[in-house]
Order: structure tokens, then sequence, then C-alpha cells
């Protein structure tokens, strides 16, 4: 299983506001964490991204680049919302079951 091609499909799902999509991706005791936000659990996780996706309402995201060391995807995106860009790093870490089990990100 290609990790790099599971976190391209988490950020398609993300983009999409795509909630099921995103659920089947997550391990069932996933954490996310930014510099707002820290949350634990699937449903907690989940019960997040519909308030960012509410949040952010229209806004288009961009994969600058994407490197795998082990089994932890770091993702260099930019967030453009309200015609203000954020650049996002994401730290996806994969469980073996190839999970997402902790996402954090960092604004910068």
């Amino acid at each position: 299983m290609n990790l790099l091609n599971i976190a391209k499909e988490y950020f398609k799902f993300f983009k999409l506001k795509d909630i099921e999509n995103l659920k089947n991706l997550f391990d069932k005791d996933i954490s996310l964490q930014d510099w707002e936000i820290d949350v634990e659990g699937l449903n907690n996780v989940i019960e997040k991204n519909i308030e960012i996706f509410t949040e952010l309402d229209d806004f288009e995201l961009i994969i600058n680049q994407l490197y795998l060391i082990d089994n932890i995807v770091f993702a260099e995106i930019d967030i453009i919302t309200g015609g203000a860009k954020v650049s996002v790093l994401d730290k996806i870490e994969f469980n073996d079951n190839y999970k997402i089990q902790k996402i954090t990100a960092y604004k910068g």
C-alpha cells in the first residue's frame, strides 16, 4: 500500500468535503492537532472536520510537495480562502493497517 497515494486521497476528500470517505481513511483512535485544534477519537475528528468545512465554505487546497519517511507523510500545502493564503505543513502518521492515526498541522 502506497502511503503517498493514501495522503493524496485524504487531501482529495478533504477538498471535496467528503466526510464518509475521510472517515474510511481514519483509524478509530485518530487525533487531530493544529495551532487551534486538539481533538482525539474518530467521532471528534469527524465533527471537527465538519466545523472546518463550514468555516472555510469555499476554499482551494494546493499540494506543493509530499515527503514520505517511514510511516509518516509530510505535506506542504496552501489553503486559499477569501483571498487569503495560508501555508501549512501537515504531518500525517499512519498505523500498520494503513489508516491515518494522527494529523498534526503547522501553520507557517
